[in-house]
């Protein structure tokens, strides 16, 4: 007889998740190793609650699944295998190579209570579930049964909801430069350079080294971008020239009733013409006296200007200047051209979002040249703000249905926005993506979920809806 399965969704089996002190007291004195991971363990580093937790997640190794089960004898424990799907998971059963979670109550009658997080280890090495090539030594992975919020980051990076990124904002600036270093590593070789965290922790680590402490405490992190106050930035333009610093620039932000920061498109940008230079000085000096000029040239009534599309600024009873920031870029001097000829498309690809001379270079290939790197050229997508971004989108636009596995694949995570801005500058386009996707589109249109409806997805398919039905 086959094992018993319940399906998920989730919302048909509620929890009840363990405080951290309740996990601590669950697990005092066991013998083997164990972390309080996820969202918990973000907090622990910040120093603040920061939300509601639905659940709570304590990390574990599969070599030591015979003691945790042992230790959870009278627990009512079930393993997600296959993902998707809960089975029981008895005492004295070996959880199978493929199992990486296992949900955990008290009994068949209560809510659930804890997830365990099944890692392997080797050889005194941590060794990530999601790319065995992501690792550490297993000494450092935390102090005290709380895992460094660099491990949870990694995980949180893939597929980032809303509240990632708000855990990705409040703690980066609690990083280390080495933890810094390991993230990105971990991101990019596990996702892929087009992940939307690695541009910020670049920037941030620049602008860290870069900036007098005062200017740097000024900085907010903004999901995928480094942004002071307006009134700050030719001081940040000069910080960025005296480090060696290369200023590409940036544009408004406009914080909405949400908590969200959007660009109402008023922006500075620095290309590289502009900087051209064999010396790396000479590129410094010439793109930062390019970002002072361009900078200053743009009125305070432009800005405001842009500001208005918004109309709740209007309601406001806080400062006007509380709603606005200035995102701002640098890089360090290159030499050489930007584009080199290579056999490895993934060599041509853009290194960061104003990287538009690659982008261009990549674009001019063709499709179906550029197959091997749809993917990554997808990835770009997840801000159309980006003027990589916005080299590709035109281009991937006239593919069509070869496009529709990868698209597939992104509305299937959960970065809301990035299924707003493929849908509307990829499928919005092409007649022929808008009719494979009508079915998804009417969905987004009529019955969003919340996330969908708070990043506006639902209004952006209604608007590709009126585009004309196939």
């Amino acid at each position: 007889m086959p094992p018993e399965v319940v399906r998920l969704p989730a919302q048909d089996l509620p929890w009840r998740p363990l405080s951290p002190a309740a996990v601590f007291a669950l697990f005092d004195g066991v013998a083997f190793p164990w972390w309080i991971a996820g969202g918990y363990a973000i907090e622990r580093a910040v120093g603040r609650a920061l939300r509601e937790h639905g659940d709570i997640d304590v990390l574990v190794f599969h070599r030591d699944q015979a003691a945790i089960r042992a230790h959870l004898k009278d627990w009512d424990c079930w393993m997600a295998d296959p993902p998707g799907s809960l089975r029981p998971w008895p005492v004295g059963e070996d959880l199978p190579a493929s199992v990486h979670d296992v949900w955990c109550r008290s009994t068949p009658d209560d809510p659930w209570a804890l997830q365990l997080m099944v890692d392997r280890a080797k050889d005194g090495q941590w060794v990530s579930r999601r790319d065995p090539w992501v690792g550490r030594p297993v000494a450092e992975l935390g102090d005290d049964h709380w895992l460094v919020p660099e491990v949870p980051l990694f995980y949180k990076a893939k597929e980032p909801r809303p509240r990632d990124h708000q855990d990705f904002n409040e703690v980066l600036s609690l990083l280390t430069s080495d933890q810094c270093q390991w993230l990105g590593d971990a991101i990019r070789a596990a996702y892929g350079v087009g992940n939307g965290w690695l541009d910020c922790l670049e920037r941030f680590s620049l602008f860290r080294d870069a900036l007098p402490p005062e200017l740097f405490a000024r900085m907010q992190v903004l999901v995928r971008d480094c942004a002071w106050p307006v009134s700050a930035i030719p001081a940040v333009i000069e910080a960025c020239r005296g480090a060696g610093l290369i200023n590409l620039g940036g544009d408004l932000q406009v914080k909405g009733p949400r908590g969200r920061w959007e660009s109402p498109h008023v922006g500075v940008w620095i290309f590289e013409p502009e900087f051209s230079a064999p010396d790396p000085d000479a590129q410094v000096e010439a793109a930062a006296r390019a970002a002072l000029r361009k900078f200053t040239s743009v009125s305070a009534e432009d800005m405001w200007a842009g500001a208005s599309q918004y109309p709740f600024l209007e309601e406001l009873s806080d400062p006007l200047e509380d709603h606005l920031l200035f995102s701002w870029v640098a890089r360090r001097p290159t030499t050489g051209s930007l584009v080199r000829k290579s056999s490895d498309l993934r060599t041509m690809m853009p290194r960061d979002k104003l990287d538009t001379e690659k982008a261009a270079a990549v674009v001019a290939l063709g499709y179906p040249a550029v197959e091997p790197v749809i993917e990554e050229m997808l990835q770009w997508m997840q801000d159309i703000n980006w003027p990589v971004a916005q080299i590709f989108q035109p281009f991937l636009a006239t593919i069509g249905a070869p496009l529709v596995p990868y698209i597939r694949t992104i509305f299937e995570t959960d970065d809301h926005i990035w299924k707003l801005w493929v849908l509307e500058g990829v499928i919005g386009p092409s007649a022929d993506l808008r009719a494979i996707f009508h079915p998804e589109i009417e969905r987004f249109a009529s019955a969003p979920t919340s996330d969908e409806q708070a990043e506006g997805l639902d209004e952006v398919a209604q608007n590709v809806l009126a585009l004309g039905r196939p």
